[in-house]
Parts: C-alpha cells; structure tokens; sequence
C-alpha cells in the first residue's frame, strides 16, 4: 500500500460516527431572494472548509455557474437536475464529483 492511500484511510478512521436527524434540520433559503432552492445543512467545518448538505430545488430551478472552493459530491435523490457546468444530467441515484477549484 502506498503512502497516500494509507495516510487516506488514517484520515477515515478518524471520522466520528455522528447520526443527525432530518427533523432536526431546518430546510432554508438559498437566498433572500430566491425561495425556490432550500438548503439543509448537516455539518460546517470553518477550519477545513468542509459543508454537508441537502439541497432541493422547485421544477426548472438550479444554481447558476459557479465557483466551488473544496470538492463538491453530489447524489441525487430524486427528480433529475441539468448539470449546465459540465453538460449532464443527474437522475435519481446519479452520483456527481468535481473537484476542488474546478467551474
């Protein structure tokens, strides 16, 4: 096994088992002005800039391009979204991954 592979899954073990119930989360805005895209956030990290959260949007709505500042993984649990940054669509149980920096 190579050094980073084994570095890697250190850094895995070391994750805590956390459970946070859904009801406990409340669904919010994008934005003050858009009220067609809600966020539900699980876990803000402000060290490492790590965010984990649901997002669900009305029929037609999405997110404009843009810049993401740490590496975004994306499933979709149901509907199906036009990924315009990258020219595809993400149906149910699709898994998207871009990394770092990338638009």
């Amino acid at each position: 096994m190579n050094v980073e592979v084994a570095r890697a899954l250190n850094g895995v073990c070391a994750i805590e088992t956390v459970h946070i119930s859904g009801q406990s989360t409340p669904w919010l805005p994008f934005s003050r002005s858009n009220d067609t895209i809600h966020l539900k956030y699980f876990r803000i990290n402000t060290v490492t800039g790590e965010v984990v959260l649901l997002m669900k949007a009305a029929k037609g709505e999405g997110a404009h391009i843009h810049r993401h500042t740490g590496t975004v993984m994306a499933c979709t649990l149901n509907g199906r979204w036009k990924y315009d940054q990258h020219g595809c669509i993400a149906e149910a149980d699709d898994f998207v991954f871009e990394p770092s920096a990338s638009r």
